[in-house]
C-alpha cells in the first residue's frame, strides 16, 4: 500500500472565499473590519479562536467579520469548522484513507497558498524528464521523501553543484509558466 507523509494547513474557506470574491486582500478586509491585519489573517488561518473559550460567546473579532459580511457569525464558522483544534499538523497516510474522506489524490488538493495542485502537476509535465526528476526529488513530491542536493545527484549521476543547477532552472521554468497562466486567466 502505497503511503504518503502529509501537512495539513486548515483555513477558514468561507472566510477566503468571501474575501476572494470581493477581491480584497487580507489587508484590505482587515482594515474594513476595523482589524489589524495580523489578527483578521489569524482568525481566517485558524489560528485564533472566533469563540471565547470560557463563556462559548463571538469574539469581538468574529462579529466585526460577520457584521461586514452581513451574517451571522455561525455562517462564517459552522460546527464543523469551530471542532478544528489545530491550524497545522502532519500525519502519514496511505491512499485508501485519503479517499475514505471523499477525496481523490489529486483534484482536491491545494498548495500551501491556496492553488489547486493540477495547475503545478500541469507545469511538472512540461519540464524535461531530468529536471521533473530533480524538482520531485529535491521537494518530496509524489509521494517521495524529500532529498539533499547529494542525495537527488546520485539518483541521476550527477553533482549536487549540478542538481542545483538544475533545480534553479526548473523553478524558473515552473515560476514563469504559472505565472503566466494566472496572468492569462485575468
Amino acid at each position: 500500500m502505497k503511503s504518503f507523509e502529509i501537512q495539513v494547513r486548515v483555513k477558514n474557506n468561507r472566510m477566503k472565499q468571501r474575501r476572494l470574491e470581493l477581491g480584497m486582500t487580507q489587508a484590505q478586509l482587515a482594515l474594513a473590519c476595523g482589524l489589524d491585519e495580523q489578527r483578521y489573517g489569524a482568525l481566517e488561518n485558524m489560528k485564533i479562536s472566533p469563540v471565547l473559550r470560557r463563556t462559548g460567546e463571538w469574539t469581538k473579532r468574529a462579529l466585526a467579520v460577520a457584521s461586514f459580511h452581513g451574517v451571522s457569525p455561525d455562517d462564517l464558522w459552522p460546527e464543523e469548522v469551530l471542532r478544528v483544534e489545530r491550524s497545522f499538523f502532519e500525519a502519514k497516510v496511505d491512499v485508501d484513507q485519503i479517499t475514505s474522506l471523499g477525496m481523490d489524490t489529486g483534484s482536491h488538493l491545494l498548495l500551501a497558498d491556496g492553488r489547486d495542485v493540477s495547475l503545478l502537476a500541469r507545469h511538472l509535465e512540461r519540464l524535461t524528464d531530468r529536471e521533473r526528476r530533480i524538482v520531485e526529488d529535491r521537494f518530496g513530491l509524489n509521494g517521495k521523501k524529500a532529498k539533499t542536493l547529494l542525495e537527488a545527484g546520485a539518483g541521476v549521476g550527477l553533482s549536487p553543484e549540478r542538481v542545483r543547477q538544475i533545480e534553479a532552472k526548473a523553478l524558473r521554468k515552473l515560476r514563469y509558466g504559472i505565472l503566466s497562466e494566472e496572468k492569462a486567466e485575468r
